[in-house]
């Protein structure tokens, strides 16, 4: 049994229509693809944050234990991979949550004892990180060469 997709053109009625068909579909065997979960834009998010949180993860472990110092090198594998295939928006998003946990972890043990440079290096290095994503983000699109037609 085929599911066919609800355009938003066509209202209200016809997601309730689509979500029937789809429990029809279901029960009787049948295939759904393409299902949204309800919360997407937190997923984006958690996706995001994973790929920095990992990133973060290796470099802070490389940084604590001396032993483990070649995870320097593969830290930041992760990162670079997913903000080299990131939309713009995604990209910023993927730097600023890397400066948020990286410089989240660095500065922790500092706060105490001076609150203004530790929020100002805070800030700026999730501003250096987010803008980093964002330029590798344009640097696709300002590298492709464009057609003049003359």
């Amino acid at each position: 049994m085929a599911v066919r997709p609800v355009v938003s053109s066509q209202g209200r009625g016809a997601a309730r229509e689509h979500a029937g068909s789809r429990r029809r579909a279901s029960a009787a065997g049948g295939r759904i693809a393409a299902v949204r979960p309800s919360g997407g834009r937190s997923l984006l998010w958690a996706d995001s944050f994973l790929y920095a949180g990992t990133s973060v993860l290796l470099l802070s472990l490389a940084d604590l234990i001396p032993g483990y110092w070649y995870l320097s090198f593969v830290a930041l594998i992760p990162f670079l991979y997913k903000v080299t295939r990131a939309s713009d928006a995604e990209a910023v998003r993927l730097g600023f949550l890397f400066g948020l946990a990286l410089f989240g972890v660095r500065i922790a043990d500092s706060l105490a004892s001076s609150l203004w440079s530790a929020a100002s290096v805070f800030l700026l290095g999730i501003g250096i990180f987010a803008g980093f994503g964002w330029t590798v983000a344009r640097a696709r699109y300002w590298s492709i060469p464009k057609l003049v037609e003359v």
